[in-house]
């Protein structure tokens, strides 16, 4: 859990790679291929972060305030960018601009799945 929190978690999900390995792409940018792989060389994937907000809770069920704050940035989202969904994947870095599917269900799905099954109780 310390490993995923320090080195993949984003705002908006967990990185695909560690920033500090070489072959990390952190942003969406420049050919097609060159976008394709960093989906998965370092892209912050959204449904990853419904999971990681479940263990954490998991092992740390007296701190649903902090479940609530990793809940936080998608109100914005959800209001302002997406019109009532959330995106497919992030950046992985700074400013963690959305891309792929502007309504994921996986994402959007995810994200109700934790507030149901563990912010809900």
């Amino acid at each position: 859990m310390k490993l995923c929190w320090n080195e993949l978690y984003t705002t908006y999900g967990l990185r695909t790679l560690n920033p500090r390995n070489d072959r990390f792409k952190g942003r969406s940018e420049g050919r097609v291929d060159q976008k394709q792989k960093a989906r998965l060389r370092g892209m912050a994937w959204t449904w990853l972060l419904g999971q990681f907000i479940t263990a954490y809770l998991k092992y740390n069920p007296a701190h649903k305030e902090i479940g609530w704050i990793f809940m936080r940035p998608f109100h914005s989202h959800v209001r302002h960018s997406c019109l009532g969904g959330i995106s497919e994947y992030f950046d992985g870095i700074m400013p963690y601009r959305p891309y792929g599917d502007v309504l994921s269900a996986t994402a959007l799905g995810e994200i109700l799945r934790v507030l149901y099954e563990n912010l809900d109780k």
